[in-house]
C-alpha cells in the first residue's frame, strides 16, 4: 500500500517529501527541484553576482500588476503538483470523519455535508455514513488460512509482479489505457488523489479494527516479502486498487465514443485491481477477507470521488461490510458488475448479500469541490 513504510517501501511517497518524489519516474527530475527557485540555492552565488551586474539602479516601478482573482480555480494552473495536492487533500479530509463503536465493534466513516456557509458565519452540517465496517473474529481468520496455503503454490509464477507491485503500480495501471506522466499529468494527480484517499482511510480502519496477520495464526505461512506492521483487514492494496479502477473507468466512459463506452476497458481494470488484491494472498500478508474488506472501501471511495468531482446532486451508496459474514474466497465479480451502460456498479446480492449491504445517501451539488471538479475536467480533456 503506497507510501505507509514497509506496506510498499515507498519512503518518498511517505509524508510527500516525494511528491517532488515523482522524480523517480517521471523524468520531472529537475522541476520538482523548483521548490526553491532555480538551481534549488546551489546557483544563489551566481545568481548574486548575475543581478549586481546587470540590473543597474533601483527604479520604483510605477504600476502594480493585475491582482488575482482570489480563491478561485484559475489559479490552480499556476502551482505545482505538490501545491496542486495539498488543495486537492483538503478538499477530501475537511469532509471526512470517523467513529469507533465499542459496544458493536463497528468501525464507520462518514461525509460531513454542510450549509449556509458565509465569509462571516461559519457552515452548519451533518455527518452522514459513507462506510461501515465490522471484523472478522478469529475463527473467521483461522478457517481462511487453507487459502493461503493453496494460494502459496502460485508464488513461483507470480513473485515478479507481487515484488514489483510493493511499490506504486503505475506500470500496472498504465498498460490497459495510454496513459504517462508527460502525456496525461492530471490524469496521474487524479489517481493519486483517489490513492491518497484511500491509505488514510483504509489506515483508520486497519488501526482501529486491529486484526492480526496470517504469520500470527500458523508457522508455516512464511509471507516473501516482509509483513507489514499496521493490521491485516482492510487490504491496502486492494483498496488503492479498486478506488484506482472505479475513478480510472469512470473517467474513460465519461469520455465515450465508440472505444472508451466498451465493457473492455473496466473489465480489464477491475481483473487488474483483483488480481493485485489476490497477489496479497499468495504472497502470504493477507486473508481474502482483506481483499473483499478493501474491496468495499475501494468502490466505495472510488464512485464517493467521482461524485464529489460534479456539480451535481447525486446519490452515493453508503456500504457496510460484515466481516463475519464472509466466507470463501474473495471472488471480486461477488461484488461488482455492470449496468446497461457498461459503467460498473456494486453488487449487493447473491453470495455478497451475507457480508456486505448499502443504504442511498445524497451528496449536494451546490456543496461539491469547485478544485475538484478542476481537476476532473483536467483529466477529462487529455483525453478527448
Amino acid at each position: 500500500m503506497g507510501g505507509m513504510g514497509p506496506e510498499t517501501g515507498w519512503t518518498g511517497w511517505t509524508g510527500w517529501t516525494g511528491w517532488t518524489g515523482w522524480t523517480g519516474w517521471t523524468g520531472w527530475t529537475g522541476w520538482t527541484g523548483w521548490s526553491g527557485g532555480p538551481g534549488g540555492g546551489s546557483d544563489a552565488p551566481g545568481l548574486i553576482t548575475t543581478k549586481n551586474g546587470i540590473a543597474g539602479p533601483w527604479v520604483q516601478p510605477g504600476v502594480p500588476p493585475v491582482a488575482r482573482p482570489q480563491n478561485n480555480t484559475d489559479n490552480l494552473s499556476q502551482l505545482n503538483t505538490e501545491l496542486r495536492m495539498a488543495q486537492y487533500e483538503f478538499e477530501m479530509f475537511s469532509r471526512l470523519n470517523f467513529a469507533f463503536n465499542a459496544s458493536s465493534g463497528k468501525a464507520s466513516l462518514y461525509h460531513l455535508e454542510t450549509k449556509n456557509a458565509t465569509a462571516t458565519t461559519p457552515p452548519t452540517g451533518k455527518y452522514q455514513p459513507l462506510v461501515e465496517m465490522t471484523r472478522p473474529t478469529e475463527a473467521n481468520f483461522l478457517d481462511q488460512l487453507t487459502y493461503l496455503n493453496t494460494y502459496s503454490a502460485l508464488r513461483t509464477d507470480r513473485g515478479g509482479e507481487i515484488v514489483s507491485q510493493t511499490g506504486l503500480p503505475i506500470p500496472y495501471w498504465s498498460s490497459i489505457p495510454y496513459m504517462s506522466p508527460e502525456r496525461t499529468p492530471y490524469t496521474m494527480e487524479l489517481l493519486l488523489t483517489a490513492m491518497r484517499l484511500a491509505q488514510y482511510s483504509v489506515m483508520k480502519f486497519k488501526y482501529t479494527l486491529a486484526c492480526r496477520r496470517p504469520n500470527e495464526f500458523s508457522a508455516q505461512v512464511q509471507p516473501i516479502i516482509p509483513t507489514p506492521l499496521h493490521g491485516t483487514l482492510p487490504s491496502g492494496h486492494a483498496t488503492e486498487a479498486f478506488i484506482t479502477a472505479t475513478v480510472l473507468s469512470r473517467l474513460l466512459q465519461e469520455i465515450g465514443g465508440p472505444v472508451y463506452s466498451t465493457v473492455e476497458w473496466p473489465t480489464q481494470l477491475m481483473r487488474l485491481a483483483s488480481r493485485i488484491a489476490i497477489n496479497r494472498t499468495v504472497a502470504g500478508v493477507h486473508f481474502p477477507v482483506d481483499s473483499a474488506a478493501g474491496a468495499a472501501l475501494g468502490t466505495t471511495l472510488g464512485d464517493y470521488l467521482v461524485k464529489r468531482c460534479k456539480a451535481k446532486t447525486v446519490k452515493y451508496n453508503a456500504v457496510n461490510f460484515e466481516g463475519t459474514g464472509f466466507g470463501g474466497d474473495f471472488i471480486w465479480t461477488d461484488m461488482v458488475g455492470f449496468n446497461s451502460a457498461n459503467k460498473i456498479v456494486q453488487d449487493f446480492s447473491g453470495p455478497a448479500s451475507a457480508y456486505w449491504s448499502a443504504q442511498s445517501e445524497t451528496l449536494k451539488g451546490s456543496e461539491q469541490s469547485a478544485i475538484l471538479t478542476w481537476l476532473w475536467e483536467k483529466a477529462l480533456s487529455e483525453w478527448t
